[in-house]
């Protein structure tokens, strides 16, 4: 006898999420200026169904025009239901452009989950206030037959605003700017009307499309407006119907802050993988360890991992080319693994893996794989002259270089800049053969500690000559 039947089971499981994101300044005013630090705060809520352990958060800054007091926190455990917030404050160089943007990276690892997010902190407000005196502070287009004028008898926030031109019934003044939006944001006015009620109108247009329009005597008040990303044109216009006046028969406006020139759409490289090390190998027989690579950013992050001939790159299960093409979306956490199948000898091996991605602060790092022998039997080849990379890459605040030495004899170990300007020698004196390793933490030749940034080191011994890449990240 053959039967089927239906049988259900609930499986409760935690689900940790950022849920919100406030943000505070010091004066209140919906601004990041440059110099400021803002307070910033993440809500880590548990909505799922079941309590979750103690946990990390990480953030990332890759950027000279901020800094973080404190990047490191351990979280809590979190029960069903219960919302942590966690504070922070991110300091805004003095030197921060107006209108740029900085990525911050949010990497939270809650048991089995990885929660990447990242936040894009816009910097300064893109603003016309007609401070000059006139329209010279961008390119605006102020061509009717009677223009629009800046006057000092009346404005919001300063001393001038922008007037329409005093024009006839049936007809309109204009004062219109285009520029290229980068990134989704809001623009937003200050405007005043004095006209008669209902007929002759202050007119605002995004793109020929009316988004408001006011008449009658309208007091000093601000209004704002979504705007999307691409070539966008703004203007105002005092319009007026076929007879008639009223009031001041003008309209005004002032204090327009434009969106933010900078890109809200980035990608952002993480990986807590430093190294890659099989230790303890025998022949034939073959071994795994995961490469995490994680994407905080808002935007894809795409590139390409090359890697050694003698290692194989998988992903669920795949053998994978040695120059890959990756694509992760934003937020999501990629687990591949790297395999070395031992031959019948196993030699010492010392490699850098090497990743590509669209990270403007991280175009390039890499990533040391390492292979030792089993310390039972005689089957490792000698050891060679080489320089075997630097492990982290990128660092922060110090690295170690390795290099072996096939013979003894005099080494010269150089630290320069990507100008080619000596930053510090690490070695320069004779040496034993054999595996060696020292550390750079990130000082000059005068105890001076260097910017972020990529560096050069050079190894020299005998007639060797080797040069590699490194990063320092803040």
């Amino acid at each position: 006898n053959e039967w089927s039947s239906n049988r259900s089971f609930t499986v409760n499981a935690p689900n940790v999420v950022i849920s919100s994101v406030n943000y505070f300044d010091p004066n209140n005013d919906g601004i990041f200026d440059a110099g400021e630090t803002i307070n910033i705060t993440l809500n880590i809520t548990n909505s799922g169904h079941m309590p979750v352990e103690s946990g990390t958060l990480n953030l990332i800054l890759n950027s000279d025009l901020a800094s973080l007091p404190l990047s490191s926190f351990v979280i809590p455990g979190i029960n069903t239901g219960v919302n942590i917030p966690l504070t922070f404050n991110l300091n805004i160089s003095d030197e921060a452009e107006l209108g740029t943007t900085i990525a911050l990276g949010v990497a939270l690892d809650m048991g089995v989950q990885m929660i990447n997010q990242g936040l894009i902190i816009p910097v300064g407000a893109v603003m016309e206030g007609f401070e000059t005196g006139d329209f010279s502070s961008f390119a605006w287009q102020n061509t009717s037959p009677t223009p629009w004028t800046i006057v000092s008898n009346e404005s919001f926030n300063g001393s001038y605003s922008a007037k329409s031109g005093s024009i006839g019934n049936n007809t309109s003044t204009e004062l219109s700017l285009s520029m290229e939006v980068l990134s989704e944001g809001v623009i937003s006015f200050y405007r005043k009307v004095s006209s008669e009620s209902g007929y002759d109108k202050l007119k605002f247009y995004i793109d020929g499309e009316e988004m408001g329009s006011w008449s009658g005597n309208v007091s000093w008040a601000q209004v704002s407006y979504d705007v999307s990303v691409g070539s966008r044109t703004f203007k105002w216009s005092y319009e007026k119907d076929v007879s008639l006046t009223g009031g001041s028969d003008s309209a005004w406006i002032d204090d327009i802050r434009f969106p933010s020139n900078g890109s809200d759409q980035m990608a952002m490289a993480y990986t807590t993988t430093q190294s890659i090390d099989f230790e303890e190998v025998f022949p034939n027989t073959t071994y795994s360890q995961d490469f995490v690579l994680r994407n905080l950013g808002t935007a894809d992050l795409s590139g390409v991992i090359t890697m050694p001939s003698m290692f194989t790159l998988v992903f669920n299960g795949q053998n994978l080319p040695n120059d890959y093409y990756y694509v992760i979306s934003p937020g999501v956490t990629r687990t591949f693994n790297i395999m070395y199948s031992a031959g019948s000898t196993v030699s010492e091996i010392s490699e850098n893996m090497t990743v590509l991605t669209n990270d403007p602060d991280m175009s390039e790092f890499q990533i040391l794989i390492s292979v030792q022998p089993s310390s039972n039997g005689n089957l490792v080849n000698p050891v060679v002259t080489a320089l075997k990379g630097n492990y982290p890459n990128p660092f922060n605040p110090e690295t170690t270089i390795r290099f072996s030495l096939k013979e003894s004899g005099n080494v010269k170990l150089n630290i320069f800049n990507i100008k080619g300007q000596l930053v510090k020698t690490l070695v320069n004196s004779p040496l034993n053969a054999g595996s060696h390793q020292i550390v750079w933490n990130g000082k000059d030749n005068s105890g001076a500690t260097v910017s972020s940034g990529l560096y050069l080191y050079r190894m020299e011994a005998g007639s060797y000559r080797s040069t590699q890449k490194m990063m320092l990240m803040k």
